[in-house]
């Protein structure tokens, strides 16, 4: 399954280092914003200081920064959220004989009988004479649903023992999982430093 969502970002790696450049800059400005609040924190937490005791002042301090860091790091999540929103959106817009290759190859794990489940947004893409096409190719039977699933694009396949959800929203789940920690150092360093 991780291939597939491997493959989605390598056919779509035109579309993706968009997507990235855009959250580099949308990550620039974000921390843009935690830095001038991070220093609004720590003016008052000078003036704080001014005003109490050393104990205060340690105390307001070490609030001020987990504060920081915790706007840093809110900051910094939005950004990677918006990074894998892209990038599935990306795929979402491919050319239907493209995004279809990349369906094809999900109808490949299915077994024979499966039912195959779409979104309502794919209907026009991905027909019922697809599907069929696909399944002679494989050499297994498989039908196209009447139920539409509420994914944002991929499949889901109903079988007779177990569902295989091949949704687009679920290959990014993962390969959010897996690619994340990279992505993050990758885009923000090491920015748990103050």
């Amino acid at each position: 399954m991780n291939k597939i969502a491997e493959k989605i970002i390598f056919d779509a790696s035109a579309e993706a280092e968009k997507v990235l450049q855009e959250a580099v800059a949308k990550a620039e400005r974000i921390m843009a914003e935690a830095k001038e609040v991070g220093d609004k924190l720590l003016q008052t937490a000078e003036a704080e200081r001014q005003a109490y005791s050393d104990a205060a002042m340690a105390a307001a301090r070490v609030n001020a920064e987990l504060e920081i860091r915790k706007r840093r790091l809110s900051a910094e999540k939005k950004v990677l959220d918006e990074v894998y929103k892209d990038a599935e959106a990306g795929i979402l817009a491919l050319k239907k004989t493209e995004y279809l290759k990349i369906i094809r190859e999900m109808l490949s794990y299915a077994d024979d009988g499966d039912e195959v489940m779409i979104s309502e947004d794919d209907k026009q893409r991905i027909t019922a004479a697809f599907i069929a096409k696909t399944a002679k190719e494989l050499g297994i039977r498989l039908s196209l649903s009447d139920t539409y699933a509420p994914i944002s694009g991929g499949v889901i396949l109903k079988g007779k023992y177990a569902d295989k959800n091949l949704s687009l929203t679920e290959d990014f789940r993962e390969l959010r999982n897996e690619t994340e920690p990279e992505l993050w150092r990758a885009l923000f360093g090491n920015s748990n430093k103050l």
